[in-house]
């Protein structure tokens, strides 16, 4: 552990940020050249009795799962056993689209980058809905669920028969749109387990976990009973304009799937396993995966409305001093989590909170900073001023949605629009051509448009919204 000015720094930055967002618990922990230089636990990890974090502490990381499941699929390559180039169909020949000319045309790649063509889908609803269900807290976060009005879903075989019931359009042929689709991700259980003959439990244990010496990790709430420390979960709600946090300890899980989002590890086990990405392969001495797998895996692939690019369950940017930064996110309720890497300078970060809200990716990228030495900001993304015709906000004016449940209100507004989206009112203003940002929450809104030219969608965050009608 080192004692360097910038790790004192560090911890002071991000306790003000702990303050300032009232996170309950938090994980931050930085690693050169594989061994671990800077932890410090935040809070707690079980309020009510004061207990704190520590590197072993087990945490959700929701969507950082993705990056396994991506991982077993290179192995699977590797082995010859699938090509990235497969067609979906030929390892889930049950895959149906609503456009018969491109079920065939949609591969591994595709669902591995998000670029199936694949809209917002709420067939994954019926596999969470049972542990949403069961939470007491679903009515205070603003969750009305009606189980008649659900599909039932426990496995992959399950989740393609309602996909395949399910009224929907593909956002383009494949290939041609990034959409963040849980669903894609699921499917890629399917296909691990016909590829590989094995459940992927069984699988990603031995050629995963215990390869890499995650000891700390599950993808099942069942067994977080044989951890010493496991944190409790936290939401928040707003209440007469403050924010207030609550116990909220129901883990939401996703049934019998487990590749979108299921995994729950520690900043340990995270900082061993993000050594493949580091090394190009190798954790703890140990060959995981071909070098060629992981620079396939660190490739972008695909590249975002936003700017950032996609590899195959990692994004990947480019940043000022010729660094590279290979990071993913997660988030549901009570997780927060986020992990990267910097290899041209050997570092590795992971940031676990036990509060969903929180900004993990800001707290990680400020520990690069710090640890890299770069100038405050430097690892920030940039949102340059744009000049905007006023008289063109109109054209953006209007209601979007998805049939996963997004949905957004956009009004013109001084300078710039009004949007209002996930129960949050948001000022945008432009920065590019359809781009705009609200501002300090560096939140950003690209709107899409049609073959002919007029305005069809919202791109926020990592999804797409259609537009639904003028408001």
């Amino acid at each position: 552990m080192t004692d360097s000015p910038w790790a004192s720094r560090l911890t002071e930055q991000v306790q003000s940020i702990v303050r300032e967002q009232q996170t309950p618990g938090l994980a931050l922990a930085v690693a050169r050249d594989g061994e671990q230089v800077f932890f410090h636990g935040f809070g707690y990890r079980n309020v009510a009795e004061q207990l704190p974090v520590t590197p072993d502490t087990v945490f959700g990381v929701a969507s950082v799962t993705k990056s396994v499941a991506c991982l077993a699929i290179m192995q699977l390559a590797d082995s010859g056993r699938l090509a990235v180039t497969d067609a979906v169909v030929k390892w889930l020949p049950e895959f149906r689209v609503p456009h018969p000319e491109w079920t065939g045309e949609i591969t591994i790649h595709h669902l591995m980058t998000h670029s199936s063509g694949l809209p917002g889908l709420p067939c994954l609803f019926g596999a969470r809905a049972g542990s949403i269900l069961r939470d007491p807290n679903r009515q205070r976060l603003g969750l009305v669920l009606d189980p008649s009005k659900v599909s039932p879903v426990r496995t992959y075989v399950d989740l393609l028969r309602v996909m395949s019931e399910t009224e929907y359009q593909l956002l383009g042929a494949p290939g041609a749109r990034f959409n963040y689709s849980n669903e894609g991700y699921a499917l890629l259980q399917g296909i691990i387990e016909r590829a590989s003959g094995r459940d992927f439990l069984s699988y990603a244990q031995e050629h995963i976990l215990d390869q890499i010496g995650m000891t700390h990790s599950t993808f099942r709430a069942e067994e977080l009973a044989r951890f010493p420390e496991v944190t409790e979960l936290y939401a928040a709600e707003l209440k007469e304009g403050q924010k207030e946090v609550f116990h909220a300890p129901v883990w939401w899980d996703v049934a019998e799937i487990y590749t979108n989002g299921s995994l729950k590890a520690s900043a340990g086990d995270l900082l061993r396993y993000l050594e493949v990405y580091r090394t190009g392969g190798v954790a703890g001495g140990v060959r995981v995966v071909s070098e060629a797998a992981v620079r396939q895996m660190t490739t972008p692939h695909v590249t975002l409305p936003s700017g950032v690019q996609y590899g195959y369950g990692l994004m990947v940017e480019r940043r000022p001093h010729g660094l590279t930064v290979v990071h993913h996110g997660g988030s549901i309720k009570g997780v927060a989590s986020h992990v990267a890497v910097i290899p041209e300078r050997g570092l590795t970060s992971v940031t676990l909170s036990n509060q969903s809200g929180f900004g993990s990716e800001a707290v990680d990228f400020v520990a690069l900073e710090a640890a890299a030495e770069l100038p405050s900001g430097a690892m920030s993304r940039s949102y340059p001023p744009y000049a905007l015709d006023m008289a063109e906000l109109p054209q953006y004016v209007g209601e979007y949605a998805s049939p996963e449940g997004d949905r957004a209100v956009v009004q013109a507004a001084d300078e710039g629009l009004s949007i209002r989206t996930a129960g949050l009112q948001f000022h945008a203003r432009p920065y590019g051509q359809d781009a705009f940002v609200a501002m300090p929450e560096a939140k950003s809104f690209h709107f899409l448009r049609g073959a002919d030219g007029l305005v069809e969608g919202l791109f926020t965050g990592v999804r797409v919204m259609t537009r639904t009608g003028s408001h």
